[in-house]
């Protein structure tokens, strides 16, 4: 049973047909910075073919062809939507890990 698999892997990525795939993409923590660094890789998975469908907090920046977004609701993100730069040095100083603050 597992040589019939092995060859059917083997024929399949030899051949050709399995040269794009389809992703599925969960972006579960609500950090813009995460999700900047998650697109640039997607972004070069679906020019390369590949079908993906990402659900996560934030949309892009601007659309891309191959990539479905799915916006997850957080009350992280709606609480940080409108913060200052002062503002998150307060909530850093407020709750500084080890004695680190901003």
């Amino acid at each position: 049973m597992s040589r019939s698999w092995l060859l059917v892997t083997l024929v399949l990525g030899v051949s050709g047909l399995a040269l794009s795939a389809r992703m599925l993409a969960l972006l579960t923590i609500p950090g813009k910075s995460h999700h900047i660094l998650q697109y640039s890789v997607m972004q070069a998975l679906a020019k390369r073919g590949h079908q993906i469908v990402v659900y996560g907090h934030f949309l892009p920046p601007s659309p891309v062809e191959n990539i479905t977004y799915y916006v997850l609701n957080s009350s992280f993100v709606e609480l940080t939507d409108d913060w200052r730069f002062e503002d998150f040095k307060d909530f850093c100083q407020m709750y500084s890990f080890f004695g680190f603050g901003a």
